[in-house]
């Protein structure tokens, strides 16, 4: 009875203690962060001797986590029982950034065995506003600066005489005009995917790029895209960000594609991390870039071709 008892004392301390060493956490060594700013992510994960760690963004480099986008890996340790990551990543929300949920998966001998939660991790986000500006300060009180007479009158003979100038110069331009001249028509504009076709000829000449030369590639590849939208599409591309521009996508009917969609998503969003983040992508992810952006457009182009008559994509 007594040995009874202890084999099963024996056998619960042992579940408790691999129920302890599997388990997965994340750390944020910060109280608060700024939008845009770089900030180290640690994810720790306690596992069974054997297994093998496979993080996310290994399987997917544009992994995001929650509202943190990693920009790169900086340190990897692997040991028998416990692997941990170091992660130097920013966010772009207003509010707070949500670091997960996520989940890591464990392989043993070539397989996956099971899947562990990574619970999710909440940093507030530092307003831009300063501490001290409470409340909203009422408006001046207008002052008054009288003019002198004279003003009044020379402005009045200044629009008199501008008047009587514009009226010369038409009648003069009316009479020298020829009668019945027939009137050439102008040339049609290029059209918006040839204008996108050989803008991405000459961006894509520039390759291989120097360290001073990447943001200006991912720069110009963005304005490529967005005015081939924009003039295609009726949307005003240029002047959105990226979050309203996917609005107008998605209010197309008849809808694009969600592969489509979901390509040109992850293309914009790491476009804007070139070009608002400083991230510095390695050599090889501009020519992919490049091809990614010229398929995009290729299949835009597909799809109204397809769907002639498109409404306009403006949200109601």
């Amino acid at each position: 009875m007594v040995r009874a008892c202890i084999l099963g004392i024996g056998w619960l301390l042992l579940g408790y203690s691999l129920s302890r060493a599997q388990e997965a956490r994340v750390y944020v060594p910060v109280d608060t962060v700024a939008i845009g700013e770089r900030i180290p992510i640690a994810v720790v994960v306690e596992h069974a001797p054997g297994e093998v760690v496979r993080w996310p963004w290994e399987e997917h480099p544009d992994t995001v986590l929650g509202d943190a986008e990693i920009l790169r890996v900086q340190k990897h340790i692997a040991r028998p029982e416990k692997d941990s990551v170091i992660l130097e990543a920013t966010t772009f929300a207003l509010d707070s950034m949500r670091v997960g949920p996520f989940e890591v998966a464990l392989w043993e001998h070539e397989k996956e065995v099971r899947r562990l939660p990574v619970p999710e991790v909440i940093v507030p986000v530092r307003s831009v506003v300063p501490p001290e500006a409470t409340d909203i300060r009422d408006l001046a009180p207008l002052l008054s600066f009288p003019y002198p007479g004279w003003i009044y009158a020379a402005g009045a003979l200044l629009l008199i005489l501008v008047a009587a100038f514009l009226t010369m110069l038409l009648k003069r331009r009316k009479k020298e005009k020829p009668e019945e001249e027939p009137l050439e028509e102008a040339p049609p504009g290029i059209p918006p995917y040839t204008a996108a076709m050989q803008a991405l000829q000459e961006l894509e000449q520039r390759l291989p790029l120097q360290d001073d030369e990447i943001k200006h590639f991912y720069v110009t590849a963005s304005d490529v895209l967005r005015s081939y939208l924009g003039d295609t599409l009726r949307i005003p591309a240029r002047e959105e960000s990226t979050t309203e521009l996917l609005l107008h996508l998605r209010a197309i009917r008849p809808p694009i594609s969600s592969e489509l969609m979901v390509e040109m998503e992850t293309l914009m969003r790491h476009m804007d991390l070139v070009k608002f983040a400083g991230f510095r992508p390695p050599s090889v992810q501009h020519r992919e870039t490049s091809q990614t952006l010229r398929r995009i457009i290729h299949d835009v182009e597909a799809f109204v071709r397809t769907h002639s008559t498109l409404t306009d994509a403006y949200l109601q």
